[in-house]
């Protein structure tokens, strides 16, 4: 995170001269096997940091998984896209990062039950503010318009994860009003929702005009193209901050990743009745009778030699 809070770093990671070829070990995931890149063609420091954030959002939604790591996670790619929104800089692989932005927000939303439901909310504030950056500046960091298109397309075929998210805010907003904190964040949500949902609205309305319910991404692209210019987005301020970093922060995150393998390891290897202090006598014991073994040993030597 300190990397892309240096504007001099992220200058160095956005020179075009500087291209790099790096090694990136794809998991397995239920579309494909696992995969080990040796040699991937060489591209911007940037472009191999967004390959790396892909992969790693695409490849650890898990309802145990550590939360902290999302947001360090959409902290980089949001200094990232607030560099290249200011530099005018186009982002070639845009398309990967907006694509589990819209994944982890599905996953978010759909397993709230189950995890912190403030952290999770809180998570989807972030996304939101960084898709908005999208919607609202992408015309100056996205390759061409061309993209833009494919944006919005990608924003009106996921209209099911926005109402799902949606609906989440909504019902935090009613069920949690006293938590000032949850209420906040709730209606920050279905404030970040507007330019989504106005996409969704917009098109889907003249669509409809075509009189037929079945639509193939040309045509649906071809609709967002002659219509672009009479949807209207709400401009936000503050687009371009992201969440301030405490570098503190990495303590807590530490401390939660050895309780998160502690309790996995219990459970994976039937350690419940384990006791760790138990397992350090254990090779403390070990390791003292190492010493006096070898302790002997040099001491029979020593014997030896002096007889000799």
């Amino acid at each position: 995170m300190s990397i892309v809070d240096d504007m001099h770093a992220l200058s160095v990671m956005h020179n075009p001269k500087l291209l790099l070829s790096t090694p990136l070990y794809r998991p397995p995931m239920l579309h494909r096997d696992a995969e080990f890149v040796d040699k991937p063609q060489a591209c911007t420091i940037a472009a191999a940091f967004y390959d790396l954030i892909y992969e790693f959002i695409m490849s650890h939604m898990l309802i145990t998984f550590p939360y902290h790591l999302y947001q360090l996670a959409i902290g980089i790619i949001h200094r990232m896209v607030a560099f290249e929104k200011r530099t005018s800089c186009r982002i070639t692989k845009w398309k990967p990062i907006f694509e589990a932005l819209l994944a982890l927000l599905n996953f978010l939303a759909s397993n709230e039950m189950h995890v912190d439901v403030t952290a999770v909310h809180q998570i989807c504030v972030q996304i939101m503010i960084l898709l908005n950056l999208f919607i609202t500046y992408g015309d100056t960091f996205l390759p061409n318009d061309i993209a833009y298109d494919h944006m919005c397309y990608e924003i009106i075929r996921q209209e099911a994860v926005f109402r799902k998210l949606l609906k989440s805010a909504a019902k935090l907003r009613e069920t949690d009003s006293e938590n000032e904190e949850n209420s906040r964040t709730a209606t920050k949500i279905i404030s970040q929702l507007e330019n989504p949902l106005e996409i969704v609205s917009h098109f889907k309305d003249k669509l409809a005009q075509l009189n037929t319910t079945s639509f193939s991404e040309e045509e649906v692209l071809e609709v967002v193209r002659k219509n672009f210019d009479s949807l209207h987005l709400k401009l936000y301020e503050g687009l371009e901050t992201a969440e301030p970093y405490d570098p503190n922060c990495i303590n807590a995150l530490l401390d939660d990743l050895r309780l998160f393998v502690k309790r996995n390891s219990k459970k994976r290897y039937s350690l419940q009745n384990f006791e760790y202090s138990d397992m350090l006598n254990a090779l403390s014991s070990i390791e003292s009778r190492k010493s006096s073994a070898v302790s002997r040993t040099h001491s029979r030597k020593s014997s030896a030699s002096i007889d000799s």
